[in-house]
Parts: C-alpha cells; structure tokens; sequence
C-alpha cells in the first residue's frame, strides 16, 4: 500500500474520536497517562469532538510550566464553559482568543510583549530566548519593568498591564511553541491515522521497533484490544522479530528466551524444516547449538 501522508485529510472523525477516547497507546507524544487522561477530559468538555488544531493543544498543555500552574485544568474548565473567558486588553484578545485567553504559545506571549508592550524585535528575541530555554521565572520577570513601560505608553492602565503581564509570568518555566507543537502533532495525527485504518500494520511496525519490554508489553494489550491476534513463533513461519500472518502478528523467533537473533537469522535462512531432526541436520551447529535447540522446542 502507498500512502502519501500529505493527502491524509486532517478531518477524520475515527481518528480524532480515537484521540478523544484515549486510546492513545504507540502514538508519538500521546502514550503517557498524563496526556491520556487529558484527551479525555478535553474530549468530553467538546463533546468528543476533537480538531487537529486541538492536538497541538493538548501537546502544549502537558508540559511542566502548564502542569505545575494548572493551566491545563483552567484550559478544559474553559472550553466547557465551566470558568469564565475574560480579556482585559483588545490586544490580549485578539492574541488569545484561540486558546480561550491562555497565552500558551511562545509565539503569543512574544506577540504580547511587542503589541501591548511595545518592545523591540531585539528584546521580543530575548524573551524568547528566555522561555524556550527554561531560563525560569526570575529571568522572565527582568522584562517586566519593559512591557508594563510601554504598554503605559501606549495607554494601557498601569494595573491592567501589570496582571496582564501576570497572566505570561509562567513562560519563563518554559513555553512551546506553535510551530512546533502543530509538527508534533501531525506526526501524532498521521500514527493515529494508520493505526486506525491499518490497525494490523501499524501494530506489528511498532512491535517491531520497540526494544523496551514495558513497552512492548502495552502496545500487544493495545493491539488485542483493538481485536488482533497473536500467534505463536513457527519455526518455519516466523521472522526474526513480529511479523504479518495472515489477519494476525506471528511473534519472532528472536523474541524466544535464549534464541537471540544471531541464530533466529540462520534458523530462517536453512527452511523449510519438515521436523526437528531435518532442522538439527541443516541448520549452522555453531551458531544454532543444543542450547538454542532446547530453547525452541520448549
């Protein structure tokens, strides 16, 4: 099958669902139980809805300066209507009416800080400098003296400047950035894509890239969850690692305690076996010893 991802439309229903309902296991970014439970929480306040717009979201709120402030709690109250939206500054709207006034990119606080503060470009790129290295609070708050300066001069209320400016205060424990949170979220979409729409593929290639056991472990629980069966290896069916078998995933020779993949390659390349003593006579003895044999049959 040729799939070209850029035609993958950024609309699917089953895809986006899919997010909404957690079901996130594989999927770069998603896997963790933080952002699992997020998605759900998220899904629920639009009524399972999802956008693609709302990945980079939800990426951008399971970070550590959103988490250890609640912003991604405030977020999902928000768009649920449970807490009310309230902008102080026509600028401030403009810039957050997105994101349900939450300056969450580092694109809108440096935006913030040239339109209402009326900073330079040179010290917009301070700021940014500041809160994509997690430079922390304090660094931030040398800019504040700058940004409440000029959006007085430019007829903003001392108060409202200052609580504006409040409102920002945490990108110094490190913001994202747009543009950065939409690329990991197309890399999201586009796994959810095919896990959805080629379940048994898209399993069996991230069974076969992962190392870790833990893992592994989970993403079969999520495979048989999504009705995929496992077989067990066959020494003449096998490959090295999981492998397509028919409608299910055969698991490898290699994954066999004390077979390794050295000798699950020399086992393969001497098939078909019609028993165990065709498989003794041609198999590579050096590499395929008694001790793997044992370990086969077993």
């Amino acid at each position: 099958v040729q799939i070209d991802p850029w035609r993958i439309p950024l609309d699917d229903e089953k895809v986006l669902s899919s997010f909404a309902a957690r079901d996130t296991t594989g999927i770069f970014q998603f896997g963790s139980p933080g952002l699992k439970r997020l998605c759900e929480q998220l899904g629920r306040a639009k009524g399972g809805k999802l956008t693609f717009a709302d990945l980079a979201v939800l990426n951008t709120l399971h970070r550590p300066a959103m988490l250890n402030i609640g912003l991604h709690t405030e977020y999902v109250y928000r768009v649920a209507g449970r807490r009310p939206v309230s902008y102080e500054h026509p600028v401030q709207e403009r810039l957050l009416k997105d994101t349900f006034g939450i300056a969450m990119y580092q694109e809108q606080i440096m935006m913030i800080c040239r339109e209402l503060g009326g900073l330079s470009w040179a010290h917009v790129g301070d700021i940014r400098k500041i809160i994509s290295k997690r430079e922390g609070f304090e660094a931030f708050q040398k800019a504040r003296d700058l940004f409440v300066g000029g959006a007085v001069k430019n007829g903003c209320d001392l108060a409202v400047a200052e609580r504006i400016f409040n409102t920002i205060s945490h990108a110094g424990s490190y913001s994202f950035n747009k543009s950065h949170a939409m690329g990991y979220a197309m890399l999201a979409y586009w796994q959810m894509w095919l896990k959805v729409h080629y379940p048994l593929e898209y399993h069996t290639a991230i069974l076969q890239c992962e190392r870790d056991e833990g893992y592994r472990s989970e993403y079969i629980r999520s495979a048989r969850h999504s009705g995929i069966k496992f077989l067990t290896p066959d020494i003449n069916r096998s490959e090295i690692g999981f492998c397509i078998d028919n409608d299910a995933i055969r698991i490898g020779l290699g994954g066999i305690e004390g077979v390794g993949p050295g000798a699950a390659k020399a086992a393969i390349a001497k098939r078909p076996y019609i028993d165990i003593t065709d498989f003794a006579l041609k198999v590579e003895r050096k590499i395929v010893n008694s001790r793997v044999i044992d370990h086969l049959i077993r």
